[in-house]
């Protein structure tokens, strides 16, 4: 099994970005839906997403989801949390590897969390869509 949980700062939302907190969860639900991955767990501004069941290509596509709004400008100065879980193939809900991937994308400058345009503006990179938006 594998899920990721992703967690939106509201406050700083409502303060410096162009979208509500609202809007960005549903962004987040529809795109996570599209690529038949479910709410595992759900909080006003935190979803965990999990696997459908085909491990082997989920793993890839939904990380791809991540690394694509990890693009955008808002997405990147508004998420609170970004943590990957995976228990390989085990369903354990006990054993996880865990990796946080905020921690990671702000480390190595990914996407977004690499751009000094104004929070709301998307950066060179997003314009293209990916087939789950």
């Amino acid at each position: 099994m594998i899920k990721i949980e992703i967690e939106i700062d509201a406050e700083k939302a409502r303060k410096e970005c162009q979208y509500t907190p609202e809007s960005m969860m549903n962004c987040l639900d529809s795109t996570f839906s599209k690529g038949n991955f479910p709410i595992l767990e759900a909080d006003e501004f935190r979803r965990v997403y999990r696997d459908s069941g085909n491990e082997e290509d989920d793993y890839g596509v939904m990380g791809s989801l991540v690394l694509e709004f990890a693009k955008r400008d808002w997405f990147a100065a508004c998420v609170k949390k970004i943590m990957w879980y995976d228990n390989d193939g085990i369903y354990d809900t006990d054993n996880w590897n865990v990796e946080n991937w905020l921690e990671s994308m702000k480390r190595d400058k990914y996407g977004a969390f690499n751009s000094h345009s104004p929070v709301g503006n998307e950066s060179k990179h997003t314009k293209r869509r990916n087939k789950y938006e």
